[in-house]
């Protein structure tokens, strides 16, 4: 398996896994992908219901930054090993 299949898909598991609404609005700031991810038909409603078809649109969103712009699939890494809270990370936050 390419390294670039291999490294897709761990970001598709890690945003599955971990990523909110907010993450998403950051990913879409940080990448120009904003407009695209808010009017996405399905992601963010199947993210808000837990539906089974999540992976899928998320799936399609990282190919289509990956594909239209590679650069940015960095910011998308650096988000995607975050969990969902701080208190998952055990910090504290003042």
């Amino acid at each position: 398996m390419p390294t670039e299949s291999i490294n897709l898909y761990s970001i598709k598991t890690r945003i599955v896994n971990n990523f909110t609404f907010a993450d998403w609005q950051e990913i879409g700031l940080l990448t120009g992908y904003s407009d695209f991810i808010q009017h996405h038909s399905r992601l963010l409603r199947s993210l808000n219901f837990g539906d089974d078809d999540y992976s899928g649109h998320v799936i399609t969103v990282i190919n289509r930054i990956n594909r239209e712009d590679p650069d940015k699939m960095h910011n998308i890494q650096l988000i995607g090993f975050f969990p969902k809270s701080t208190t998952q990370l055990n910090l504290k936050l003042d």
